[in-house]
């Protein structure tokens, strides 16, 4: 157990220190202890922000050492890129999103990590989850911002560097964590940190955590066109968003800057401040208070690294606000009393002077008591300026002192006005404005309003003056574009720089006219921007950077934004600013809006046309002569001569692959989601790629969300959901990779639906059932048919959870009805735990295992050798003895196959419970000479996901080794690699996923038929993506050229499935889980549904869904096929709460034994049989004849984990006379290696119970080996 105590004073512990308030400033809630490694902070009278990027980075350091603590100790495969917050930063400026993505998502679903952090701070689990959640999910949300190529460099460091200090910080640390006793950091300001809005289910406020991960920039300028786009994109989940907002702010103190950012932040990623669901478990309330501090801690962050980051155009919308229960008291001091709630303006203010403010201690109490006499005071609620504003109108309890008033009521707060004249200027009213301007020139005015506006149109000229938006100021010489009258009331936004009186709203001008004789000549250029006062501005022609030339002004914002890609606005933004900084992200378009504004891209898009150059006619912020575009007009520069402009999108109804047919705009039930796939394809977004890949993972519904979101599923999940279809306008953004076509919109899916049937999925009438077989002593973790007909168990010895355990046990199938009678106790040495074996083909059948849990265990060979027969009991037992027989290298979950040259294969593995991968193979008998392992560099690379490889002979002799998501063919003389396959698909929204633990499917060969022509197929069903278990099959003829995998999906998800081949061919799937790994205490949701495969149907019509258990079988189950057709059940030692250590053991009755019929029988007097040779059985059948008989061969098996290790089904050629039938045996040890097999014939589906023989002999002589005291030889 590690020291919870041991720091290292360059990483010292998270450790809190008291609350401190600061009377009338803001509130440092983060203390660090001191030490070398102390951050240092800043306040900014509502946050305490890092001083400095070293700060910042140290920041990170620290909270990414505890991390790799943890990341560490399962040395789980991730990328560099998410070993440290640091790296985050590095990635992302490379462009390694995929990377930072991949690494993020295998930690966020690995169950093993909730393991280690049980294991090193029992009971601390859901805090430590949550502390480290708000790590993992800030890089969600920063997957798409590109950092700034000048100021990286300073924070970034190399890769190598970087992985490197990860490493020795974690070293250093010496794994120590902080006890959960002090992770309560208090919140300042409030003795029990925790304010009436916090008191709610944590959940209410996870989604936080997801948004303070974005960075909040300027608001840019939009017309009212785009903002009802915004709103209307989005109306769904923000209506909802909006409110919690402000409750977040209160409950969490965050500062006024954050809570501008949330309101800024893209649709998509303020789904999660509705989305209840967004962590995997949900924190309870009295682990809230963590997450508050690193809420606050992580929005401390997020305000120090804004000036640093580019990120992509966000759309700004505005919203309503709703109290959250607050109520005005009437218990106030003095003679103050309430008057009721007024509107507030977001342009200005309605009480001009604010005498005291604070975001986290305000209560009526103190604004009152800084408040002068017979002034109103505002209370409650913080302000948070925003231009889109037009329908939001704020609510201020206003309060008086009645007894600085006699005799009457006092007087309200003046309302703002329109101003009818500002000294020649007289008001015309309030008019319209559109993407194409009423008065054509934009000026750029500080502290707009009526005065300052008409002023600068007057010094410009212009007889004509509007302002919008509270803070735009525009001229011309006419009113031009259809300008109409409008209602006064829509002019409602008050000047930013005189809040007595109205500057127009969205897409609404306060026009007033020049009444005087005495305007200047207009100056040239049309009138000025950015800040040049009206002297002429020109394009740039000359000196930019080779190839980068000038193209035109274009119209900007009538259907949309016309490119895709904005950076943040910048005062000092000048035309070779914006092309290096495109140039630099590899753009060849730039366009540069409204003097400060910097937009990049590839194409045009959403219908963009080209606008007279004089259109563009506002200075950059950064050189006044240059030509910055202006109100919706861009300058656009290309370094390819060329200039593509895309059409308005549209839906894609034609032109669909397969048989897609689109089905309207389908909103999402927020905060919940239609579909349960998704998929990012950031860049390369299309209904073509989306649909693909729906379709080709078995999804018959699909839609695109969000521009480059993909999403899959069934389309009983729109009704499961209460899912409804939308106007198609509210799917108004292009995707990301076809840009005249739509991909969905916020929260709204382009929703296709494919015309057929994708999964044909039986139902029979008969789906067979399970039986209760007998109580089990143990739960069995390998479990072995032996030609003894009894079944052999193995368990942990030694760690098991009974004293008493002997570690081994033989079931008489024949006793079932006795359980006194039916176990027979025997003994092994050292503890299997995980261990593998394989039925031997010398003549007594035996059963080897190798390997083990630890130490000694891990080198284990042990051997038995079955006898007695039903109903007798056998004396024989395992044997052991290290000091004469053990393997050259210690292997915990190790693989083992029996060659065609009848010699034992050994792969894989660990050194022992969770140490160093064992990447190596060896053979049994050992080779002469001194170490014959064989190093396997592919294992190496993908420890730890692949344990327990599959293994197969294959008709060529050579080996098939599938193991984590690839697959090798291997040669068995050398062991060189023949040839490298395909990489296993994984589920449908990661390749990521894998097959072997403790990603844990199963594999099997589909049966072999003679004359064996065709080529051998290899079957895997089931798996897991980090938690996430995989819902479907994939399979492979390896040899053949060009051998790609098929998938076929299953009806639910499955993990730690195992797979029993029948006498009939087919396969059964049984047991597992719908999430988690394989391990213990990491999956739950068990599977309770059997499958029946059977490979003689087509692809996708091959799954029928059987029966269903009432026993979960999660970790350790086991499915094996007894002498008698049916299906022994066993085992789950899941060690997961609610979960059982299941003893019962249960059987499986197939369809084919369900109906009633009597099963035919055989007689086999012949049971050595040789390769090619011909042997007679006779049979007696009770429902056909022999013309619709067959015969199959089914390997001797031993299951593990869903690896049965050693399986094999043959169907050999056959003839009959009578009752006597001819069997040919396999043609040679490349179609069959030597082995036993129980032999079944089959009346129509019905078959026999089985006879053992042998095939092929014992090439290898292990009947004599090990020749050593402690063994019993049974002979070849």
């Amino acid at each position: 157990m590690p020291n919870f105590k041991a720091q290292d004073a360059r990483f010292p512990a998270l450790r809190p220190q008291p609350c401190k308030q600061k009377a009338g400033s803001g509130i440092c809630a983060l203390r660090w202890p001191p030490g070398p490694a102390e951050p240092r902070f800043v306040d900014h009278g509502l946050a305490c922000i890092p001083k400095t990027l070293d700060d910042t980075r140290t920041i990170l350091e620290l909270l990414g050492a505890q991390l790799s603590v943890l990341v560490a100790r399962r040395r789980r495969v991730i990328h560099a890129c998410s070993r440290t917050p640091a790296m985050i930063a590095c990635c992302l400026r490379k462009g390694r999103v995929s990377s930072v993505h991949r690494g993020y998502a295998a930690l966020r679903h690995d169950q093993a990590f909730s393991q280690d952090v049980r294991e090193l701070d029992p009971g601390g689990e859901s805090q430590w989850k949550g502390v480290f959640s708000v790590i993992l999910h800030s890089l969600e949300i920063t997957l798409p911002i590109h950092l700034h190529a000048k100021i990286m460099p300073s924070i970034c460091r190399s890769e190598t560097e970087s992985l490197a200090a990860s490493e020795r910080a974690a070293a250093d640390l010496g794994r120590s964590i902080i006890p959960s006793s002090e992770m309560n950091w208090p919140l300042a300001g409030d003795p029990t940190c925790l304010r009436a809005g916090a008191r709610a289910s944590f959940t209410e406020f996870s989604g936080v955590f997801r948004a303070i991960g974005a960075p909040s920039f300027p608001v840019r300028k939009r017309t009212a066109a785009s903002t009802r786009k915004s709103i209307r994109q989005d109306s769904t989940g923000n209506k909802v968003a909006k409110d919690r907002v402000w409750s977040l702010q209160h409950a969490f103190k965050l500062p006024d800057a954050a809570v501008n950012f949330l309101y800024s932040t893209p649709p998509r990623f303020k789904r999660g401040l509705v989305d209840s669901t967004f962590f995997s478990t949900p924190l309870p309330v009295h682990g809230a208070r963590t997450m508050v501090h690193l809420t606050l801690f992580q929005a401390s962050l997020c305000l120090t690294v804004i000036p640093l980051i580019h990120a992509i155009h966000v759309p700004h919308n505005h919203y309503h606000h709703k109290r959250q229960g607050d109520v005005i008291p009437t218990d106030l001091p003095g003679n103050w009393s309430s008057l009721g709630c007024y509107t507030d303006n977001p342009g200005a203010r309605t009480l001009s002077s604010a005498s005291f403010v604070s975001t986290d201690n305000m209560t009526v109490e103190s604004c009152i008591a800084v408040t002068y006499l017979r002034t109103a005071a505002r209370t409650l609620r913080p302000r948070i300026a925003t231009r889109h504003a037009r329908a939001m109108r704020r609510k201020l309890a206003v309060l008086v002192d009645v007894s600085a008033y006699t005799g009457a009521e006092p007087s309200l707060p003046r309302l703002p006005i329109i101003a009818p004249s500002s000294g020649l200027w007289q008001s015309l009213g309030c008019f319209n404005d559109s993407a194409d301007r009423a008065l054509s020139v934009g000026m750029n005015v500080a502290n707009n309003s009526v005065q300052t506006c008409t002023a600068a149109c007057f010094t410009s000229g212009y007889p004509l003056a509007g302002m919008e938006f509270a803070d735009e100021c525009y001229c011309g010489l006419t009113m031009v574009n259809g300008a109409i009258s409008e209602p006064d009331g829509d002019c409602d936004m008050t000047c930013s720089g005189n809040s007595s009186e109205f500057c127009g709203g969205p897409n609404r001008l306060n026009v007033y006219n020049y009444t005087g004789t005495d305007l200047p000549p207009v100056s040239g250029g049309g009138g000025g921007g950015g800040g040049n006062n009206g002297a002429p501005v020109f394009p740039v022609l000359s000196g930019l950077p080779i190839p980068w030339k000038y193209n035109a002004c274009w119209v900007d914002n009538v259907n949309g934004r016309i490119f895709p890609t904005q950076l943040p606005d910048n005062a000092n933004t000048t035309v070779e600013s914006c092309v290096n900084d495109c140039s630099a992200q590899n753009f060849t378009l730039v366009g540069i809006e409204f003097s400060t504004q910097c937009f990049c891209g590839d194409n045009l898009i959403e219908g963009a046309v080209e606008a007279p150059d004089s259109d563009c006619s506002m200075g950059c912020g950064g050189n006044a002569t240059e030509a910055c575009g202006g109100p919706n007009r861009l300058s656009v520069y290309t370094s390819t001569g060329n200039v593509t402009a895309f059409p308005v999108p549209t839906a894609q109804k034609t032109g669909l692959p397969g048989k897609w047919e689109y089905k309207g705009c389908l909103a999402e039930p927020v905060p919940n989601r239609v579909f349960p796939w998704q998929l990012f394809n950031t860049n390369n977004n299309s209904a073509e790629a989306c649909l693909n890949q729906c379709a080709a993972f078995g999804y018959p519904a699909a839609g695109m969300e969000f521009g480059d979101e993909c999403y899959c599923g069934d389309v009983e999940d729109i009704q499961a959901t209460g899912a409804q279809f939308a106007p198609e306008t509210d799917c108004n953004i292009a995707c990301s990779g076809d840009p005249i076509h739509l991909c969905g919109g916020g929260s709204r899916l382009n929703a296709y639906f494919w015309n057929g049937t994708l999964n044909d999925w039986h139902t029979p009438d008969n789906i067979g059932r399970y039986e209760y077989f007998i109580g089990g002593l143990v739960v069995p973790l390998i479990a072995t048919v032996g030609i003894n007909n009894k079944v052999s168990f193995l368990e942990k010895f030694g760690t098991s959870e009974f004293d008493n355990s002997t570690g081994a046990y033989e079931l008489d199938l024949s006793l079932v009805n006795d359980t006194s009678l039916a176990w027979r106790e025997m003994h092994v040495k050292s503890d299997v735990f995980c261990s593998g074996a394989v039925v031997l083909p010398d003549k007594a059948a035996r059963l080897i295992n190798v390997g083990g849990w630890s130490l000694d265990s891990t080198f284990g060979v042990r051997l038995y050798a079955p006898d007695g027969s039903p109903g007798v009991n056998g004396t024989n037992d395992w044997e052991e003895n290290k000091d004469e027989l053990k393997l050259q290298n210690g292997r915990w979950y190790p693989s083992a196959l029996v060659l065609t040259n009848g010699s034992i294969l050994i792969v894989g593995g660990e050194s022992g419970s969770n140490a160093p991968a064992v990447p190596t193979l060896e053979i049994l008998p050992r080779p002469p000479g001194g170490d014959t392992t064989v190093f396997l560099d592919f294992l190496n690379r993908t420890d730890p996901n692949n344990l327990y490889p599959f293994l197969f002979n294959l008709p060529s002799g050579n080996v098939f080794i599938g193991y984590y998501n690839e697959a090798r063919i291997l040669n068995p003389e050398n062991w060189d690699v023949v040839k490298v396959l395909p990489n296993m698909p994984g589920s449908v929204n990661s390749f990521l996923s894998g097959r072997t633990y403790p990603l844990e499917g199963s594999a099997v060969l589909l049966p072999q038929f003679a004359p064996y022509t065709d080529p051998v197929t290899v079957l895997i069903c089931g798996g897991s993506n980090f938690g996430v278990a995989v819902d479907n099959c994939v399979l492979i003829s390896p040899e053949v050229d060009n051998a790609t995998w098929t998938l076929e999906r299953m009806p639910s998800k499955r993990v730690m499935s195992c797979m029993a081949a029948l006498p009939d061919g087919t396969f059964m799937i049984l047991n597992g889980a719908q999430q988690g790994v394989a391990g213990f205490g990491l999956a739950s949701d068990p599977n309770l549904n059997a499958l029946l495969y059977d490979p003689s149907q087509p692809i996708n019509s091959r799954i029928s869904i059987l029966n269903n258990t009432i026993v979960a079988r999660l970790y350790h189950s086991e499915a094996t096929l007894l002498p008698d057709g049916r299906v022994l059940v066993s085992g789950s030692d899941p060690q997961t709460p609610g979960f059982p250590e299941e003893m019962r053991v249960e059987v499986y009755i197939p369809p084919y034994l369900n109906e009633g019929r009597t099963q035919p029988t055989v007689n086999v007097t012949e049971t050595d049989w040789n390769y090619g040779g011909t042997y007679t059985i006779n049979v007696h059948l009770f429902h056909g004849d022999t013309s619709t008989m067959k015969v199959s061969l089914v390997a001797a098996t031993s299951s593990t984990h869903g690896n049965t290790m050693g399986g094999r089904t043959i169907f050999p050629a056959f003839s009959c006379n009578g009752n006597a039938c001819t069997i040919t045996a396999p043609p040679n040890a490349k179609i069959s290696p030597p082995g036993w097999h129980q032999l079944f014939i089959l009346d129509g589906p019905t078959p026999s119970h089985s006879a053992w023989i042998r095939i092929g002999g014992d090439p290898a002589q292990l009947g004599n080996w090990p020749d050593f005291p402690d063994f019993t030889l049974p002979g070849v």
